[in-house]
């Protein structure tokens, strides 16, 4: 399925491999991480000159054995068309999005039982927050 959106960043990895992404907007920083044990995908500010982390969602955990543990992935991450949001995707897939004008985090999984700090409103999924992009 061709790709629509509009990719700042992309890397190809392995799951399980340490990988760090990220790209920057104005005073906005959007970054996926997998350590290992999980992916994020975070959101982060330049305060004073140094970024600092807002928030995080957890877009998937590894397990023994399931689909994440094989193979090459790729891993993007788009703004939105006016800036105030990010876009995570994972194989061209949309997993994750951060509204900065809302405060607002959507995963595409069930994952949204993690504690966030900055977002003030996480939410399940919809296809529509997927128009900005």
């Amino acid at each position: 399925m061709p790709n629509k959106f509009m990719i700042s960043a992309e890397a190809n990895y392995s799951p399980g491999a340490s990988v760090h992404l990220d790209t920057a907007k104005d005073n906005v920083k959007a970054a996926f991480m997998d350590d290992g044990a999980s992916g994020k995908f975070l959101v982060m500010d330049n305060n004073q000159g140094r970024y600092q982390m807002l928030d995080s969602l957890q877009v998937y955990t590894h397990s023994p054995g399931g689909n994440l543990s094989r193979g090459k992935m790729l891993a993007q991450i788009a703004w939105s068309r006016r800036g105030c949001g990010a876009l995570f995707l994972l194989n061209q897939q949309p997993l994750a999005v951060f509204d900065f004008a809302t405060r607002a985090g959507y995963a595409n999984l069930a994952l949204l039982n993690v504690k966030t700090q900055w977002v003030r409103y996480p939410q399940p999924w919809r296809p529509e927050i997927l128009d900005a992009f």
